[in-house]
């Protein structure tokens, strides 16, 4: 439990003398067709609001007029995970008729002593947590507290002994708590912009240096060894003790990704078409229209691998190109707008390309010394993207861990 010293004046309650009614909702049949009046649910504290979404609903008017939520009242969660116990909700009339329903308690606070929402984010706090951990008991598959031992905790409240001082204060703090918060979702809707911007900067970058090039085109099976070729798609399980098959997922995004992996039981040939080699560029030929066609280059890992029916695997003339410069060609609005030209298929979700499709991709005739340089600069842009990206995603996590 946390040590607290609290401020000149202030003194501790206990949550029972300072609040007029708790109690377990309704256990009143309840419905998923919208008929009648909604009831809250577990599910229906959702970052300490009301999702009005994530409800049921009951029919019997007198049931519904018996338990409905006053303004200010608050939704406790009694039982739960361990984690979730103890999470709250504060009714503002919205919805503007809401009944209070079974595994939630409602409290309503004494409001000559105390103000409603003061309640409700003293609740929130780590000091309220450290009292109600403790008396949280565990049982198989959830945790619940009753409210005897809720009504025990202790309520750090400012001026006690003169209610009037009191209230004023408690709804001072408030103002300063909800203006921070305000700031802070502020900052955080700031930071979801940079990130959306951050998640395109790639994307111009190739844009930008695909524009400069002014060479002329040649098709991509000038820098292939031989045409792409489909790969194999045995039966497969989640049991790795069998041969490693790729999913369509190694190469979304135009980046590999090793952990999209299934197993196949099935014998398989050594010199087939269908193993892969580190170095070679795997397409996708089919998915929907914005991911059709994507690529990357298969690492090594896992090894042996065989490529599956959904991509063609390539191997580029190393002599003449530049395996990573291509993955980025491949990402420009010029290569995207020749595969979404010859992208077919009934379904106006999923598309797919051929063969001929991918070998007929313009690709720039540069020199591999001028492919090089290009891929290195993108490189060092791409690690600065991602650096930006780790410190925007910490954010995003301390940004939470305040609310």
């Amino acid at each position: 439990m946390l040590q607290i010293e609290l401020c000149d004046g202030w003194g501790w309650k206990s949550l029972d003398e300072l609040i007029a009614l708790i109690r377990n909702g309704t256990t009143a049949t309840q419905n998923q067709d919208a008929i009648g009046f909604p009831v809250s649910r577990i599910q229906t504290i959702q970052n300490y609001q009301i999702d009005k979404e994530k409800v049921r609903h009951v029919e019997d008017e007198t049931v519904a007029k018996n338990y409905r939520y006053n303004y200010g009242d608050i939704l406790f969660s009694h039982i739960n995970s361990f984690e979730l116990v103890g999470k709250v909700a504060i009714y503002e009339g919205d919805p503007e008729f809401l009944v209070h329903g079974m595994n939630l308690l409602q409290i309503q606070c004494n409001k000559s002593l105390c103000w409603p929402k003061y309640l409700y984010w003293y609740l929130r706090s780590s000091v309220a947590r450290s009292f109600i951990e403790p008396l949280i008991k565990r049982a198989i598959g959830q945790a619940s507290i009753n409210q005897t031992n809720l009504k025990s905790i202790n309520v750090a409240v400012p001026y006690p002994d003169d209610p009037t001082r009191s209230l004023t204060e408690q709804r001072r703090i408030v103002a300063r708590i909800e203006a921070l918060f305000a700031e802070l979702r502020g900052c955080q809707q700031t930071l979801s912009h940079l990130q959306k911007q951050t998640g395109r900067l790639m994307e111009a970058f190739i844009e930008e240096m695909a524009s400069e090039f002014t060479e002329h085109r040649i098709p991509l099976i000038e820098i292939l060894h031989s045409r792409p070729r489909n790969g194999w798609s045995p039966k497969v399980t989640d049991d790795s003790s069998g041969t490693p098959v790729l999913r369509l997922g190694a190469v979304l995004n135009f980046e590999y990704d090793p952990s999209q992996v299934k197993y196949t039981a099935l014998p398989t040939e050594p010199d087939a078409h269908y193993w892969l080699e580190p170095g070679d560029v795997m397409i996708s030929r089919s998915n929907t229209a914005n991911l059709v066609a994507h690529a990357s280059i298969y690492n090594g890992a896992p090894y042996p691998c065989i490529c599956p029916d959904l991509l063609m695997k390539m191997k580029v003339k190393k002599e003449i190109a530049d395996p990573q410069f291509l993955i980025y060609w491949l990402q420009c609005s010029e290569v995207r707008k020749h595969i979404a030209s010859r992208a077919k298929g009934a379904s106006p979700t999923m598309k797919k390309v051929n063969q001929q499709d991918v070998m007929e991709i313009p690709f720039p005739k540069l020199s591999l010394e001028e492919q090089r340089r290009r891929k290195l600069h993108l490189n060092t842009l791409k690690r600065a993207i991602s650096d930006m990206q780790e410190t925007q995603a910490a954010d995003t996590r301390n940004f939470a861990d305040m609310e």
